[in-house]
């Protein structure tokens, strides 16, 4: 390919006529036309090539201005994008932690409620036994000495037939309703423990909750610093933000389990009370009976109610 071949338009084919017509006059004559009309025309055509050229790089400017600006739009809907796909992770992120503080919140407001509750269950329960304790020893001392001198009565008051009768049956129901009254202490005993036993339970049931969200927090705010954080310096500040609420949420869990401790140590209290704290001839009576009958059932307290009611019936 000849370099004429490289310049296109009018101005080629004429710088291409030109180049013939000269080489034409070489092969004619020999030598070249140096006063030709030939070679009068090249300055004027070497003005129409550079006229040419800087008109090519004026539009090439045109064009790589118009690349740029498509670039620049580009980068900046890119940014944009970016910076909104930061946004969205961050709020994210955000509404994660506020969520796992709200449970987390929740969670301590109830567990408070419940080592309020078996705080006062613990400080209650010893006395209400002691009194029912009490009142079940002076009834069934009443019953007792009542069926004893039951004999006696008839005997000097001279009571028979029907009257007797009704009389005695009454009596013996009345002693055998205040001897199972001797066994409810054993029952309720081991009612309390069940109880604690379910408190306790449930506090470790919300322990463990606690730091379940502790380290499901701690995996979410990992993964998303690994995600976003690298890559702005305001998000590096954000992830210091939850660090601190990370440790703020750990004191948190840290003071649960020291409640916790606590409610476990007065539960463990109310225990011994309930074991070890009422007078020696109560308490005395109290595993006297708790030997006796270990496996008192509700239907002994079914049968106690029935004499009861039927008692009131008859007065």
């Amino acid at each position: 390919m000849a370099i004429t071949d490289l310049i296109p338009g009018d101005i080629g084919q004429r710088l291409r006529g030109l180049v013939d017509r000269v080489r034409n006059q070489i092969l004619e004559k020999g030598i070249a036309p140096v006063k030709s009309e030939e070679c009068k025309e090249i300055p004027q055509l070497l003005r129409d090539i550079r006229a040419q050229l800087e008109a090519a790089l004026e539009r090439d400017a045109a064009d790589l201005a118009v690349i740029r600006q498509r670039e620049d739009a580009l980068q900046a809907g890119t940014d944009t994008a970016f910076r909104e796909r930061l946004r969205q992770a961050q709020a994210a992120r955000d509404e994660q932690v506020k969520q796992v503080r709200m449970a987390a919140v929740t969670q301590w407001e109830r567990l408070k409620l419940v080592s309020a509750n078996a705080a006062e269950y613990s400080q209650t329960v010893p006395d209400q036994l002691k009194a029912k304790l009490d009142d079940w020893d002076k009834r069934a001392k009443d019953a007792g000495d009542l069926a004893d001198s039951l004999p006696e009565l008839i005997l000097l008051e001279g009571w028979t037939g029907p009257a007797a009768r009704r009389y005695g049956l009454r009596a013996m129901v009345q002693a055998k309703a205040f001897e199972e009254h001797r066994q409810l202490p054993a029952l309720y005993a081991k009612l309390v423990e069940l109880m604690l036993r379910a408190t306790l339970v449930e506090l470790t049931f919300v322990l463990f909750w606690l730091r379940h969200a502790k380290q499901r927090n701690e995996v979410g705010l990992v993964a998303v610093s690994g995600e976003v954080f690298p890559r702005t310096r305001a998000v590096t500040q954000n992830m210091g933000k939850a660090e601190q609420l990370i440790r703020s949420r750990e004191s948190e869990i840290e003071a649960t389990d020291q409640e916790f401790c606590r409610i476990v140590d007065d539960g463990m209290a109310a225990r011994n009370i309930i074991k070890n704290g009422w007078p020696t001839g109560t308490q005395l009576a109290f595993e006297k009976v708790g030997h006796i009958c270990p496996d008192y059932t509700p239907q002994d307290f079914t049968k106690y109610e029935e004499a009861l009611r039927e008692e009131q019936e008859e007065q």
